[in-house]
């Protein structure tokens, strides 16, 4: 599995820009507020493999309107 590969660096994004010490294979946001809310991807580097990067489709997180407090 490319999450736990041997050599790979993780680097998240939200709305395009890096996120500052986000680089695990997942990121964890523990108490989510609206300042939380826009377009995440990370993308993936292996020192093995210096030519190949993989950058994932846009993740959208967003507040369900229906389901208000």
């Amino acid at each position: 599995s490319l999450d736990n590969a041997i050599g790979n660096s993780y680097i998240w994004f939200k709305n395009g820009v890096v996120i500052a010490g986000a680089t695990s294979n997942s990121l964890v946001i523990n108490t989510l507020q609206n300042s939380d809310f826009g377009i995440y991807k990370y993308r993936i580097t292996n020192s093995f493999f210096p030519l190949l990067t993989l950058e994932s489709a846009p993740i959208t997180l967003e507040l369900d309107p229906d389901t208000s407090p």
